[in-house]
């Protein structure tokens, strides 16, 4: 497991070490996880791995920015305990590896 403290940083490390998955806030120093997620899907290297928004926003159209944006889930953190959220990230690993 690999921590990025910016999007930058996180992209940097999604290229270097391809993750199986990655949780993704919005809200983040040097940009939004949307515009994080849109880079992700331009890049060919990237452009597949799962990502679910766990952020603390969840208006309608966050939500369904993300799913435009392909993004295989998205928890409102404080809407769910941390088995509930772990629970979902087996359920997209398992989905994605099928």
């Amino acid at each position: 497991m690999e921590e990025a403290a910016n999007a930058k940083a996180g992209l940097d490390a999604a290229r270097k070490n391809m993750p199986h998955l990655i949780l993704l806030d919005i809200l983040l120093p040097d940009m939004n996880g949307f515009e994080m997620l849109e880079e992700m899907r331009k890049d060919g290297a990237i452009s597949a791995i799962p990502v679910i928004i766990l952020s603390n926003l969840g208006q309608n159209e966050e939500l369904e920015r993300a799913r435009v944006l392909g993004a295989k889930d998205f928890l409102v953190k404080s809407k769910y305990t941390p088995a509930e959220i772990i629970a979902r990230i087996k359920d997209v690993l398992n989905k994605s590896y099928m």
